[in-house]
């Protein structure tokens, strides 16, 4: 949906670069699914050959190397994790391949390393938008900010709370509501 995005808003590469991450669906899927094995490799289609290349160019310009995965059928923060490097989240993807048949689409993007932060904390802005089929733009005037419960470590992979900011995460986390009620600020 991002690629058909910057295509009919006649994006350019480098506009298109600085306004989405980088993303990749992976459809995950073992070379030999017939015996799935620890030696068995992910089957090299088009998005992961894409997703090596991507990867191996951003290391070349020292851009750091995390990457999130995200299962697309779920919601409420399930099946979002954050990897140090590509190959730390393939070796996840390849994880998943040999444990289930299920679940084999992923959504891969470049982690923002440094985001904008809010008391050395990571947030979003949750705005609801209602576009009209005539071009009519309608915005509901309570948005919010949702913010972590703890301060934001790009070292720290391990701890959904300093890098996921959705309720369903930030609920089940002493730190929850210590800055703010609900970690929501109007």
């Amino acid at each position: 949906n991002l690629r058909k995005y910057v295509r009919a808003a006649r994006l350019d590469a480098a506009t298109a670069s600085s306004l989405l991450p980088l993303t990749f669906v992976l459809h995950v899927q073992l070379t030999d699914e017939t015996k799935a094995t620890a030696s068995n490799e992910l089957k090299a289609d088009f998005e992961l050959v894409a997703f090596r290349e991507a990867a191996a160019a951003a290391k070349l310009r020292g851009e750091g190397g995390m990457w999130i995965c995200k299962c697309p059928p779920l919601n409420r923060g399930r099946g979002i994790h954050v990897f140090k490097s590509a190959k730390a989240a393939e070796q996840f993807l390849k994880r998943r391949a040999l444990a289930s048949t299920k679940n084999r689409t992923w959504v891969v993007q470049k982690y923002l390393e440094n985001p904008l932060l809010l008391g050395g904390r990571k947030f979003d802005i949750r705005l609801l938008v209602l576009l009209t089929s005539d071009g009519r733009v309608f915005m509901y005037r309570d948005s919010y900010v949702r913010t972590a419960s703890g301060a934001y470590d790009a070292n720290n992979v391990k701890d959904p709370s300093l890098h996921l900011v959705n309720d369903a995460v930030q609920a089940k986390f002493e730190g929850y509501g210590k800055f703010e009620d609900a970690n929501k600020l109007s």
